[in-house]
C-alpha cells in the first residue's frame, strides 16, 4: 500500500498528467459544441470560428505527445522547455491548419467541380437545416422510437447533406419536398427573429413580437416629424418671416458699413452713398450671402429685399422638412397612415423586416388586417425568393453572383462538418487513452521491463474494447431503411472507409454527447477547478515525487556497490584458487 501511495503521488505531481486531462476536458466540451452548432442552422462563418478552436486543439494535442515522448525526457532548464513547448504548439498547430485546408481544398476539387454537385451541395445543405428546424421529416427516421435518440439524431442532422450526397436522383427528389418545407419553415414560429429573410414567425408571432416594433419606431419617427412640422409652422408664420427679414437688412447693412462689402467702396458706407456703377457688384454680393434679389433690385430698396428673405425663408424651412421626410407637399400636415406609405419610411420598415418588393406595407393595428396586408403578402414574397433559388439552373451556381456564393458556403460546410466532428471524436479518444496509459503506467513498478509499453498495450485494449462495446450497441436511426440507404449510396460513390466515419460519428455521440454536454454546460467551473487542482497537487506531490527519486536513485547505488562486492569476492577467490 505504501509503495501504491508513492506512485500514485507521483502521478499526482506529474505536469503531462494534468496537461492530458485539462485537454480532454477542453476536447470533449468542444465536441459537444460543435455538434449542437452542426445540428443547426448555423452558418459556414460559424462554423469555421469553431473549426479554427478545434483546429488549435488538435496541435496542442499533437504537441502533447511530443512533449510527452522528448521534451519531459530531456536535462533542460524549465525556461527552456517552455519555449521548446511553445515553439511545437505553434508548430504543429499551422501544419494542422495546413493539412486539414489541404484535405479540403481536395476534396471539393475531387467531388465538387461540375455546376451540378454545387447545385446538390447547396440543397442537401437546406435539407439540412429543414431537418434540423423540423419541416423536412424523413418517414423512416422521424418516428417515435428513432426520436427517443437525440444525440444520434443531432448527428444525423449534422452529417446527412455529406451522407445523402451520392444518393441517386437526391435533387429531382429534394426539390418538391424543399419547396414544401420552405413554405412551412417561413411561417412556422421561430426561436429568433433576428434573420427575418428565412423565418417570418407565425401570424400569431408576428403580431405579438415584430409588428409592435415596426409599429413602435414608426410612432417615434411620426413623432419627430409632428415636432418638426410645429416648428415649421412657428418659424414661417408671418410675424417670425418679417423678423427674419428685418434680421437679414440689418445684417446687410452691417455688412456693407464694415468695409463696403471687401473694399468695395469706401468705409461706413451707407445704401443711398452707393454709386449706381457698383449697383450690379452689390447685387452678386447680396446673393453670396444668400439673397436671391432680382436684377433690378437697388441696394436702398428694403422692401423687395424682405419680401425676397420671407420668401426664401419659407421655401428653405419647408424644403428643409420635406427631404428630411421624403415629402412633395411639406406644408400640409398628414395622418400617421399617410406617413407610413412614405418612400423612406417604407425603406427603414422593409429594411427591419428583411424584405423587399415595390408593395407598399400599411400601417394596421388590426390582427385581421395585419395577417391579410401585411403578413401575408410578405411571407408569400419570401418563400418565392428562397422556392426560387431551388428551382434556378444549375449554370447559376458556378462562377460570379449570390447563388454562386451560396454553393461555395454549401460545398464548405458538407466537406468540413463530417470531418470536424470525427476529428473531435478521435482527438478526445486518442486523450483518454493516453491519459488512461499514464495512470496503468504509474501502477507498474518502476523496475518492470517495458514498463511504458505495457502500460500503452492496457490504455489500448481497455479504450479499444469500450469504443467497440458503444459503436456495436443498437441503434434504431442506423438501423433505419432511409439512412441504410443513403449509406449504401455513400458505400459506393466515396468508399467504405467514409461511410464508416459517418456511421461511427452517429454511434458515438449517442452515448458521449450527453456526458459531453454536461461538461460544456459547466465547463466555466469544472475547468478551473481542475486546474486549480492540478496546481494544487503539483505543489504538494512535488516532494514526494524528489524524495522518491532520490529513494530509487540510492536503491540504484546500493545495487552497484553490491555488484561491486559480489564481483570483488569472486574475483579474490578464484584469485587464491
Amino acid at each position: 500500500m505504501g509503495a501504491m501511495k508513492w506512485r500514485l503521488e507521483a502521478l499526482l505531481g506529474t505536469k503531462l498528467f494534468w496537461l492530458t486531462l485539462l485537454y480532454l476536458l477542453c476536447e470533449l466540451a468542444f465536441s459537444a459544441s460543435l455538434l449542437e452548432l452542426c445540428s443547426r442552422e448555423a452558418t459556414l462563418d460559424e462554423i469555421n470560428q469553431l473549426e479554427n478552436v478545434g483546429r488549435l486543439l488538435t496541435g496542442v494535442a499533437i504537441s502533447l505527445l511530443f512533449i510527452g515522448m522528448f521534451i519531459d525526457k530531456q536535462h533542460i532548464r524549465p525556461f527552456h522547455r517552455l519555449l521548446w513547448s511553445l515553439g511545437l504548439v505553434l508548430l504543429f498547430t499551422g501544419l494542422n491548419h495546413k493539412a486539414q485546408d489541404a484535405f479540403i481544398d481536395h476534396r471539393i476539387e475531387a467531388e465538387f467541380t461540375t455546376a451540378e454537385a454545387r447545385k446538390g451541395a447547396f440543397l442537401l445543405t437546406l435539407a439540412g437545416r429543414s431537418l434540423s428546424n423540423g419541416t423536412l421529416n424523413l418517414r423512416s427516421i422521424h418516428t417515435p422510437e428513432v426520436l427517443e435518440h437525440k444525440s444520434s439524431l443531432m448527428a444525423f442532422v449534422a452529417i446527412f447533406p455529406a451522407l445523402a450526397f451520392n444518393y441517386p436522383n437526391v435533387q429531382g427528389e429534394l426539390t418538391q419536398l424543399l419547396k414544401k418545407a420552405i413554405s412551412i419553415s417561413v411561417t412556422k414560429p421561430c426561436d429568433a427573429l433576428d434573420d427575418r429573410t428565412k423565418c417570418l414567425g407565425s401570424p400569431a408571432q408576428f403580431n405579438n413580437e415584430t409588428w409592435p416594433q415596426i409599429v413602435r419606431g414608426v410612432e417615434e419617427r411620426y413623432m419627430e416629424y409632428t415636432r418638426a412640422y410645429n416648428k415649421a409652422v412657428v418659424r414661417t408664420s408671418p410675424e417670425a418671416l418679417k423678423h427674419a427679414a428685418a434680421d437679414a437688412w440689418d445684417d446687410y447693412l452691417y455688412q456693407l458699413s464694415r468695409a463696403g462689402f471687401d473694399n468695395l467702396f469706401t468705409k461706413n458706407a451707407r445704401p443711398y452713398q452707393v454709386p449706381s456703377s457698383k449697383f450690379a457688384q452689390v447685387r452678386q454680393k447680396v446673393r453670396e450671402a444668400g439673397v436671391p434679389v432680382p436684377n433690378n433690385w437697388r441696394p436702398t430698396d428694403r422692401k423687395t429685399f424682405e419680401a425676397v428673405v420671407r420668401q426664401k425663408t419659407y421655401r428653405d424651412i419647408w424644403k428643409v422638412l420635406g427631404d428630411s421626410m421624403g415629402i412633395s407637399n411639406p406644408s400640409r400636415y398628414m395622418n400617421i397612415q399617410s406617413f407610413m406609405l412614405l418612400k423612406p419610411v417604407q425603406i427603414s420598415v422593409r429594411e427591419q423586416l428583411g424584405v423587399d418588393g415595390i408593395r407598399p406595407i400599411p400601417l394596421v393595428t388590426e390582427f385581421a388586417d395585419i395577417e391579410r396586408q401585411v403578413y401575408r403578402p410578405i411571407a408569400n414574397s419570401i418563400i418565392a425568393r428562397l422556392q426560387a433559388q431551388v428551382d434556378s439552373s444549375t449554370a447559376r451556381f458556378v462562377g460570379p453572383g449570390p447563388l454562386a456564393e451560396k454553393a461555395d458556403s454549401a460545398v464548405k460546410t458538407l466537406v468540413v462538418v463530417p470531418l470536424a466532428l470525427l476529428l473531435s471524436l478521435l482527438g478526445g479518444f486518442g486523450h483518454m487513452m493516453k491519459l488512461t496509459t499514464l495512470i496503468f503506467r504509474s501502477l507498474l513498478d518502476e523496475q518492470s521491463k517495458a514498463r511504458t509499453l505495457k502500460a500503452m498495450t492496457a490504455a489500448i485494449a481497455l479504450v479499444s474494447t469500450g469504443v467497440s462495446a458503444l459503436y456495436h450497441a443498437a441503434n434504431p436511426l442506423v438501423e433505419a431503411k432511409a439512412y441504410q440507404t443513403f449509406s449504401a449510396a455513400t458505400t459506393l460513390n466515396s468508399g467504405r472507409a467514409f461511410s464508416l466515419g459517418l456511421e461511427f460519428i452517429i454511434r458515438l455521440q449517442e452515448f458521449v454527447y450527453p456526458v459531453n454536454a454536461v461538461l460544456l454546460q459547466h465547463c466555466y467551473v469544472i475547468i478551473p477547478l481542475v486546474g486549480s487542482l492540478a496546481l494544487l497537487c503539483l505543489y504538494h506531490c512535488a516532494e514526494p515525487k524528489r524524495t522518491m527519486r532520490e529513494v530509487h536513485v540510492n536503491v540504484a547505488a546500493l545495487q552497484k556497490q553490491l555488484q561491486a562486492a559480489l564481483s570483488s569476492e569472486s574475483q579474490r577467490k578464484r584469485n587464491a584458487a
